[in-house]
């Protein structure tokens, strides 16, 4: 628009999209297994479509908040994002339909799909390119392979899409949030509508508003919740401020949905805590510093090194825990470990040592890593998580739920007193 100032600011609605048929299969997947999140999770998966469509609720929420957004997109200094996934494009189009938006303010952007991507079980899906894509929808694509906008990105073997690869691909979407403010100041743009996905935008939030890695903090939308954030431009410093969070006055209370007890999925998107069976199925490139956790800490009498626990690295199940690809933290549990305290059912083996990086302790770390273990102990069928305490680590075991027992273990090759302790599951 020539002779018109740029915007000193950008309003950036981001909406999530309407309800789609994955939404519905976990709805129900959560209420056949009676509110339990973790069956929940898993019956889900055997439920879930690579790209669904909206459902027949999600039409009719897509077709309203076309009505509530789609003026603001007709003006010509609003642009309209849409991931490349079915559920947000179609929403979007009901926004652009009712605006009448050209296809040159209509875009599809690459990298703006839902944690996880495409895929069915253990392989990833194919997907569309840009010609399918601008052919089935009036928008113009970004950053889209001509294999596809999820097949084509390496992956075709790996199902869900890898943690490292999430982490990589938020950097380069908080990249593209800087240079569309560019773009915004150069073409007169003082509006972005974005239509994504609930995951992927409370970690675009979360980094937006530097959220530390540590906070269990997650910003969740129904569907089409609109959250608003006016972006600075033109400032070296940057700046964002949080104008409204989860807006749906538009939709009648009856037509909400969304909003389920699973906030817990999304608040702590920069930890990630794997299990693996044996210490050689730990990835080679993690066990330096896994080992350097573990030097630092004491492996015990007589033991130097990871590989000189011998028999029991390898029978043992090992936890590694990881914020943004660095290796922070971990445990390993024996499952013939001796026990010493009283009662109990079973040879259930024990938890023999958690470890978390001194930069990040104090932070809940080691709390996440006995959680990841007990769930998996729990989906073993053990009715108990044991583990002999140092008197001086009491307290943070305590803090995870664990009992004391009676009994003393004769561990550690000193006088410090070892505790039977136990965290029924």
């Amino acid at each position: 628009m020539p002779g018109r100032l740029p915007p000193s600011r950008l309003n950036l609605l981001l909406v999530r999209h309407a309800q789609s048929q994955n939404n519905v299969a976990h709805a129900q997947s959560v209420e056949d297994c009676d509110g339990d999140l973790v069956r929940a999770k898993d019956l889900y998966e055997t439920r879930r479509a690579a790209d669904p469509e909206l459902s027949a609720l999600g039409r009719r929420q897509a077709a309203i908040v076309g009505e509530a957004l789609g003026p603001l997109a007709a003006r010509p200094d609003t642009l309209l994002v849409a991931s490349p996934m079915r559920r947000a494009l179609d929403t979007a189009q009901a926004i652009a339909e009712v605006g009448q938006v050209p296809r040159e303010r209509f875009r599809c952007q690459g990298d703006l799909y839902e944690v996880g991507g495409a895929y069915v079980g253990e392989r990833a899906a194919a997907t569309a390119n840009a010609d399918a894509l601008e052919a089935a929808h009036p928008v113009h694509c970004r950053d889209i392979s001509e294999a596809g906008w999820y097949s084509g990105r390496g992956v075709e073997s790996r199902g869900a899409e890898p943690v490292e690869h999430c982490w990589a691909r938020l950097d380069r979407v908080m990249a593209w949030t800087q240079a569309l403010g560019a773009e915004a100041m150069e073409r007169g743009w003082s509006r972005a509508i974005v239509v994504v996905h609930g995951d992927l935008m409370s970690r675009w939030l979360r980094r937006l508003f530097e959220v530390p890695w540590y906070q269990r903090s997650a910003f969740v939308h129904g569907n089409t919740g609109i959250t608003r954030v006016q972006l600075a431009l033109g400032d070296p410093g940057g700046g964002a401020l949080l104008q409204a969070h989860n807006e749906l006055e538009h939709l009648p209370a009856a037509l909400r949905s969304g909003l389920g007890p699973v906030w817990w999925h999304y608040s702590w998107p920069d930890v990630e805590v794997s299990l693996h069976d044996t210490l050689e199925a730990v990835p080679e490139a993690w066990r330096g510093a896994l080992e350097a956790l573990w030097s630092a800490r004491g492996f015990g009498p007589d033991v130097e090194s990871l590989d000189a626990l011998g028999p029991i690295a390898a029978r043992s199940v090992w936890c590694v825990a990881r914020v943004r690809g660095e290796v922070v933290g971990g445990a390993l549990h024996d499952p013939q470990a001796g026990w010493a305290g009283a009662g109990g059912a079973g040879d259930l083996g024990r938890l023999r040592a958690v470890v978390v990086a001194p930069s990040h302790a104090g932070r809940g770390l080691g709390e996440g890593i006995v959680e990841a273990l007990a769930r998996a102990r729990r989906g073993a069928g053990d009715p108990e998580l044991r583990v002999h305490a140092p008197s001086k680590s009491g307290e943070f075991y305590a803090r995870c739920g664990f009992t004391r027992v009676d009994g003393q273990a004769p561990e550690g090759g000193g006088t410090e007193p070892w505790l039977p302790m136990r965290l029924e599951l």
